[in-house]
C-alpha cells in the first residue's frame, strides 16, 4: 500500500501506520532514513533478518511520476481547466437570470438602487475574498486536499 507523504512528519506517520497495519510489535525494527525528498508516495513492508525487523522501504518521488505519465503518454500539466461548455452555458445562464431579476427589482420599485449597490459591493467583497482564499488554498495545499478543492472550483 502507497501512502502519500507531503511533508517529514508524514514519514513518523506512515511509520505508525505500517506498523498498525502488519501487528509488528516490540523488537528491534531498523527503518532507514526516510524519503530525501517531498512530496513523494512511500510503500514499506516487514522484513526478518534474525531477531530484527527491518522494514524496506520504497519511495516514488515527483520526477519519477512525471516519468512513469510520460511513459503512459498522459499529461503531466497541472493548473485550472477551462470549464466545459455545459458548465459555461450554465454561468452564462445564470448570469443573465440574475442581470434580469435586478433590473425588473430595481424598475418596479421593489428596492432601491443605493442601498442595493451598497449590498452587492459588500457581496463582491466577499467573493473576492473567498477566491482569494481558495486561490492561497490550491498554491498551499497538500496533494491530498486536491480532490476537494478542484471540486470547488468555481467555473469562469
Amino acid at each position: 500500500m502507497w501512502n502519500l507523504l507531503s511533508k517529514p512528519e508524514d514519514w513518523e506517520a506512515h511509520k505508525k501506520e505500517t506498523v498498525e497495519r502488519f501487528g509488528l510489535t516490540g523488537g528491534v525494527m531498523a527503518w532507514g532514513d526516510g524519503p530525501k525528498e517531498y512530496p513523494c508516495l512511500a510503500g514499506s513492508v516487514p522484513s526478518s533478518r534474525g531477531n530484527q525487523v527491518v522494514v524496506v522501504s520504497a519511495y516514488v518521488y515527483v520526477a519519477d511520476a512525471q516519468n512513469l505519465l510520460r511513459a503512459a503518454g498522459a499529461s503531466c500539466q497541472g493548473g485550472e481547466s477551462s470549464p466545459s461548455p455545459q458548465q459555461d452555458q450554465f454561468n452564462r445562464w445564470v448570469a443573465a437570470y440574475m442581470m434580469t431579476m435586478a433590473y425588473f427589482c430595481r424598475e418596479t420599485g421593489l428596492f432601491k438602487p443605493e442601498p442595493f449597490e451598497e449590498q452587492l459591493a459588500e457581496a463582491l467583497k466577499i467573493v473576492n475574498e473567498t477566491a482569494e482564499a481558495r486561490k492561497a488554498a490550491l498554491e498551499n495545499r497538500d496533494p491530498q486536499d486536491a480532490t476537494m478543492l478542484d471540486r470547488l472550483r468555481p467555473s469562469g
